[in-house]
């Protein structure tokens, strides 16, 4: 992990323009972004929440593990990962 990445675990909402935002590298020509969200049905079934239930460190392990493999294969200046855990709702 360089010491320009962003690596954040969160029960608040994630706003993307946020974090967006606090990227700051000036040689870089593009932002790329992925955000997931909780669907509200599921097949023929309705989705009241997802339970991200995620405690200590793994989360932070997994990101991390995910910045090393891609920085492996392509060259990045600035990787910022958030990810939220506790109860989502569609």
């Amino acid at each position: 992990m360089s010491k320009k990445d962003i690596l954040e675990v969160t029960d608040k909402p994630i706003i993307p323009e946020q974090v967006i935002a606090r990227i700051k590298a000036e040689n870089c020509g593009a932002v790329v972004t992925f955000t997931g969200r909780v669907r509200g049905r599921s097949g023929d079934k309705k989705v009241l929440y997802l339970e991200h239930g995620v405690s200590g460190e793994a989360p932070e392990k997994m990101l991390k593990d995910i910045i090393a493999e891609i920085r492996k294969r392509w060259e990045m200046d600035e990787i910022a990962f958030c990810y939220r855990k506790g109860r989502i709702g569609p």
